[in-house]
């Protein structure tokens, strides 16, 4: 039988290298110091959680140009404390009208303008502001268009991101001269007044102003002039898609996630799959629970890639069944570890690289988890000329295999690995997070809850506990040196290939805010593998 969850041990039970965040009102963390700045000012100022979370998405976007983009995806969580109704946002953008498999016979180039998918982070942006926020959209803004305007200091990891893509200058020179500094050096700082601009466009003009004004001309010029696939109609009639997240129930407490395109499905698979064994009497960190957990892993992502596409008839009420987790769960040989597996047989299948991750709690108890991307570093490479905006690289997520849920379409969305997750007691909201990491994601969220739920770690415990990861095909198990050496040695008996990197290597950013159940306390961590911070008030 499943183990009960267990109860939460008291704050400062164990060591953490950063500390828990606590706050009586509202709470913001996010992966960078200034952002996370700007969601408590913007909350301080009268705006809510969803004014925060898109303030400090846009500014990220200015910020962090290697993570995410106005010319990305976003997709957020939205918790409505009145209501006492969750939503999920699909702000992702789809393949051009003129892309298709015969288009791209050799491949999807990983950069240029042939690997972009219409950009969604701003119509999502305005679509989130407009419908649950209580700021304006020039008020939201205002943050990201200061910055672009007035500058902003290059910390030293992001001058070693700009250094290991100098050949991305060389191709895109153009880019180069938006996005590299003239003054090389830590604290040299980058002025995006081109950025700015559209910004402005966008504050005064809405959605209309990007996908039907000035951008859209200098887009569709430049995807002319450069064999891209782009037409007007597919920036006239992107829109973002608002929905019910997708939900589990793990040892009684109800998890929410992203419903498809989004791979936030896998989250709740594993979820399901590992509820049937007992951790109690273990450690987080003991062979027999990572060997079960990642066992877990290549199951779900064996489905992934048999069943899951923007298509109306995935199978996910069949994925997220009870009784298939039975049935999966009992392929794990608990002694053994396999190199794959094939998917999971279903009754009836047909019936139905970096990125930035942010969450806010505001004083209502509002709460929203963001998530945004370009996918690769840079996503395409591409500065659209005269607008300031980089475009993402979304269009490598497809599959150019006939038949495929996932194969590429004009008009579709690919499958994201970007995806976010909130826990309820009831009706109660009780934590809220998400991570960066391709497809690490799922699989360090999975670690997070688990060490949440089964083993009453507190948010900041959870995340700085040594992380593991699957690769998406084969055996190899990777793991920080944190991990006990005689854990490692049991894991690689069972017949994982293990590697094991450095200390903070995993490549996580963890974004968690908890909600003490009893006092109502906000609890913020954030991942000392970035420069993260949780902040409240």
């Amino acid at each position: 039988m499943p183990q009960k969850p267990a109860a939460p041990r008291p704050i400062g039970a164990s060591t953490t290298h950063t500390p828990l965040r606590l706050a009586r009102n509202a709470m913001v963390a996010s992966a960078n110091p200034a952002a996370t700045r700007i969601g408590v000012e913007i909350l301080r100022a009268g705006g809510n959680a969803v004014d925060a979370a898109v303030a400090m998405g846009v500014a990220l976007s200015v910020m962090e140009p290697h993570r995410s983009h106005v010319g990305g995806d976003v997709f957020l969580q939205y918790w409505d404390a009145g209501t006492r109704k969750a939503w999920a946002l699909n702000g992702s953008g789809a393949a051009p009208s003129r892309a298709s498999v015969e288009q791209v016979a050799g491949g999807i180039p990983e950069r240029g303008i042939r690997a972009a998918c219409v950009p969604g982070a701003p119509d999502a942006w305005i679509t989130a502001v407009e419908r649950w926020g209580k700021m304006t959209l020039p008020e939201v803004l205002a943050p990201a268009i200061e910055i672009a305007e007035t500058g902003y200091p290059l910390p030293k990891w992001q001058m070693e991101h700009i250094r290991r893509h100098e050949e991305l200058w060389q191709q895109f020179p153009e880019s180069g001269a938006v996005l590299v500094p003239e003054r090389f050096r830590q604290g040299g700082c980058i002025y995006q007044p081109v950025l700015g601009r559209t910004l402005r466009e966008i504050a005064s003009g809405g959605r209309d102003a990007f996908y039907k004004g000035s951008f859209a001309d200098k887009l569709l010029e430049y995807s002319d002039a450069e064999g891209g696939f782009f037409a007007r109609v597919d920036l006239e009639y992107h829109q973002s898609e608002i929905a019910d997240p997708i939900e589990t129930t793990y040892h009684g407490v109800r998890v929410t996630e992203q419903p498809p395109v989004s791979q936030g499905h896998l989250l709740l698979q594993m979820l399901n799959i590992i509820e049937g064994f007992d951790f109690s009497g273990r450690e987080p960190e003991s062979a027999a629970v990572i060997h079960t957990m990642a066992e877990a892993k290549k199951l779900a992502f064996a489905d992934r890639m048999a069943y899951m596409g923007d298509t109306p008839d995935s199978p996910l009420e069949s994925l997220l069944s009870k009784r298939y987790a039975t049935k999966q769960r009992r392929r794990i040989d608990s002694e053994k570890a396999q190199a794959r597996y094939t998917p999971g047989k279903l009754e009836n299948p047909n019936t139905g690289t970096d990125t930035t991750s942010l969450v806010v709690i505001d004083a209502q108890g509002n709460a929203v988890s963001l998530i945004q991307s370009l996918f690769h570093h840079y996503g395409s490479g591409v500065v659209v000329p005269g607008t300031g905006v980089l475009l993402n690289n979304r269009m490598t997520g497809f599959s150019l295999t006939p038949d495929h849920p996932n194969v590429l379409e004009p008009g579709k969305r690919p499958m994201h690995t970007l995806n976010t997750w909130m826990l309820f007691h009831g009706d109660d909201l009780w934590a809220i997070g998400g991570t960066p990491g391709a497809d690490v994601q799922v699989q360090t969220n999975l670690q997070v809850i688990s060490q949440i739920v089964d083993f009453g770690r507190d948010p900041q415990e959870a995340i700085e506990s040594p992380k593991w990861s699957v690769p998406p095909d084969g055996a190899e198990l990777i793991v920080e040196d944190r991990l006990d050496l005689d854990r490692c040695y049991e894991l690689r008996q069972m017949g994982h290939r293990m590697t094991i990197e450095g200390p903070w290597s995993a490549p996580c950013a963890s974004q968690v805010i908890m909600v003490d159940p009893h006092t109502g306390t906000l609890m913020g961590a954030s991942d000392p593998r970035s420069e993260g911070l949780a902040l409240g008030y």
